[in-house]
C-alpha cells in the first residue's frame, strides 16, 4: 500500500515535467505583411532544411498564431538540430477583399542562428500593396522580406518572385 501511495505521488510530482516535455513549442514571430498583422488567413506554414547543394531534405510544419509559430515538440527537437543547415521559411497567405481572395506564397531563407533568438520580426511589402510598390520599387509579381532579430541587423527587402 506504501508503495503504491509512493508511486502516485512521485507520478503526480513528475506530471507537470512530463507533460511540459510533449506540449507544443511557441516561437515568438511577429509577422507583418504590408504594415497589417494577419489575424487568421496563414496557413501551409512549413519550415524546409536544406543541405549545402540545394535539394530539400526535410520539412518541419508549424501554426502560425497571431505572434507566434506553434510546433510539435518532436519537430521543434528536430529543427533545432538543424540549425546550421540552410533553413527555409514557408507559407502562404489568403488576402480576402470584398469580391474575392486570393493566395500568395512566400519563401525566404532565415539567417543562420536567427532561429535562436528571443523573437523574430518578419515584415513583408507586396506589389498589389501601391505603398510598398512605391516604397521599395517593386516590380509586378514580387514582394520583397525584412527580417529582424534583436541584437541583429535585418534582411532588407528584396525582388524576389511570387510563388
Amino acid at each position: 500500500m506504501k508503495r503504491r501511495v509512493f508511486l502516485f505521488l512521485l507520478l503526480f510530482a513528475l506530471r507537470p515535467i512530463l507533460y511540459a516535455q510533449e506540449q507544443d513549442k511557441r516561437m515568438v514571430f511577429i509577422l507583418l505583411i504590408d504594415n497589417e498583422v494577419p489575424v487568421s488567413n496563414i496557413f501551409g506554414g512549413v519550415f524546409l532544411i536544406a543541405d549545402s547543394t540545394g535539394p530539400v531534405k526535410d520539412t518541419i510544419p508549424f501554426e502560425y498564431q497571431v505572434g507566434s509559430l506553434r510546433i510539435s515538440h518532436p519537430n521543434y527537437e528536430k529543427l533545432r538540430k538543424y540549425l546550421k543547415r540552410k533553413i527555409i521559411i514557408d507559407f502562404k497567405y489568403n488576402k480576402l477583399t470584398t469580391n474575392n481572395s486570393e493566395v500568395y506564397e512566400y519563401k525566404e531563407k532565415i539567417p543562420e542562428g536567427w532561429l535562436n533568438e528571443e523573437y523574430m520580426i518578419f515584415k513583408v511589402y507586396n506589389y498589389f500593396n501601391p505603398e510598398s510598390r512605391r516604397k521599395y520599387a517593386l516590380n509586378k509579381n514580387c514582394y520583397g522580406i525584412e527580417i529582424a532579430v534583436p541584437g541583429a541587423g535585418s534582411v532588407f527587402p528584396k525582388r524576389g518572385k511570387r510563388h
